[in-house]
């Protein structure tokens, strides 16, 4: 026997979330493939490396592992900084960059401003204003190569006639937050996992129990689940009405609307309130840059069905809820939102006899239009 309707739904619906699950699984093992290198180098933790065997390195990743501990030669401040703009606009020193020589040849370093403080018999104007000096400990950091500023760097330091024969190594030691990228990757590897996680046990469950499926959780909401699967089985196997646009599809039968998105199915003699609404993007809270048209549809449980698609098949579905729900009320103001949202769940049924109370000038064929930034 072929599934009805209501398995097909939902055994879509499932199908959608485990796809979701191994999209996740994919982004996840691909991101970490593609950054082997530097997760390698992250968990291992910095290891020295010898002058020849860093100027063996014709690349960074020559270097299996990129983090590294330097012992430099001698070492001078190029006197160029590396800034960024803060929020008043006003530009902040980040970084210095050094020149070290490693086996007679140099390498540039992006470190902490001062990395001259406390060197022996080196005066903090001496450093700065070019002159050499040595640094007793290793330098920590990550070999990255050679990007635009690094170069720009070394443009503007072998400009200089006492420069201009310096031979620099193919790439540079980063000593500055080259762990942040670990750090704040792996707190959104661990958000993404957790989602990926609790969606597949969603899966399994919803799978290995039909009840706790959302569309059968509504249903329940509504009267015995058998009865009501059958019916909605019935009358979407017979003639009814299909609007649809793309890959999205709503279908409404003599007692019941469903969707084939997210939208949970909604018994049409329930239905108390519908209304059109319209969110309008715009930038600087100005410029209009586009439109998104809704339509509401609200039933006596408080329950919400929101159907989005073009302008002209919004108002084909709202003339057909017309027709199939008389007993709700159409329009939209906002006495009759404020009327709603001041109303309980148990209240929610009484929301026509309350709308008939109110005077005639708040009822209307009106749209909701809303604003997103």
């Amino acid at each position: 026997m072929l599934p009805g309707f209501s398995s097909k739904i939902m055994q879509e619906r499932n199908k959608r979330l485990l796809n979701l699950v191994l999209f996740f699984a994919v982004v996840l093992l691909g991101f970490f493939a593609y950054e082997w290198q530097y997760f390698y180098s992250f968990f291992s933790g910095s290891h020295a490396v010898s002058s020849t065997e860093l100027t063996s390195f014709a690349k960074a990743s020559d270097a299996k592992n990129i983090f590294v501990l330097v012992q430099p030669g001698e070492t001078r401040d190029t006197g160029l900084q590396d800034t960024t703009t803060n929020d008043e606009h006003e530009k902040v020193t980040v970084a210095s960059f050094y020149t070290t020589v490693i086996g007679g040849k140099t390498l540039l370093v992006r470190g902490p401003i001062g990395l001259e403080y406390g060197v022996s018999g080196v005066s903090l104007s001496d450093a700065m204003s070019g002159t050499a000096f040595t640094l007793s400990r290793s330098l920590e950091g990550m070999l990255r190569p050679l990007n635009g500023d690094a170069k720009e760097v070394i443009r503007r330091y072998t400009d200089r006639p006492d420069n201009s024969t310096t031979d620099f190594l193919p790439y540079y030691l980063d000593m500055q937050d080259y762990k942040s990228f670990g750090y704040i990757s792996l707190a959104i590897a661990g958000v993404v996992l957790l989602l990926a996680v609790w969606l597949l046990f969603l899966y399994m469950q919803r799978t290995s129990n039909p009840a706790k499926h959302p569309y059968n959780k509504r249903l329940a909401a509504y009267g015995p689940v058998d009865v009501l699967t059958q019916q909605i089985d019935e009358e979407m196997a017979g003639p009814h009405t299909t609007i649809s646009q793309r890959f999205y599809k709503v279908e409404i039968s003599d007692h019941w609307v469903v969707g084939n998105q997210l939208l949970l199915p909604m018994q049409i003699d329930r239905i108390v309130w519908v209304h059109r609404r319209i969110v309008k993007r715009k930038m600087y809270f100005v410029v209009t840059v586009g439109k998104n048209h809704f339509v509401d549809v609200y039933d006596d449980l408080g329950h919400k069905l929101m159907v989005t698609m073009k302008p002209e098949k919004l108002t084909e579905l709202f003339d057909v809820l017309r027709q199939r729900a008389p007993q709700a009320v159409f329009g939209y103001s906002k006495e009759l939102e404020k009327l709603w949202n001041g109303l309980k769940k148990p209240e929610k049924a009484n929301f026509p006899g309350r709308v008939q109370m109110l005077p005639a000038q708040t009822l209307g064929e009106k749209t909701q239009n809303q604003m997103t930034r």
